[in-house]
């Protein structure tokens, strides 16, 4: 069995979904890092439908800009938000 996805650093995946590959949205960060960090975040609060699967977070542990710079306790607060929503 394989599985393929198509992935960005965005809420909205586009450029390679085809037949058989399934877009994944990727929850950067929290929003905290950068400007572009926050309108991530914006364009997940924004979507009008429930993604089936979400990717996150990318290189919590790495310092930013290149990262999204999240210990532990952040992430995991962040993740269950994004979940019970």
């Amino acid at each position: 069995m394989s599985v393929l996805i198509d992935l960005d650093w965005s809420a909205n995946p586009s450029g390679h979904s085809t037949n058989g590959v399934t877009a994944v949205p990727m929850l950067w960060g929290d929003g905290h890092t950068s400007a572009e960090d926050a309108q991530r975040v914006a364009d997940f609060k924004a979507l009008s439908y429930s993604p089936a699967y979400i990717m996150g977070f990318y290189e919590p542990d790495c310092s930013p800009p290149m990262s999204s710079d999240l210990n532990p306790s952040s992430g995991m607060l962040s993740c269950t938000s994004w979940i019970s929503r």
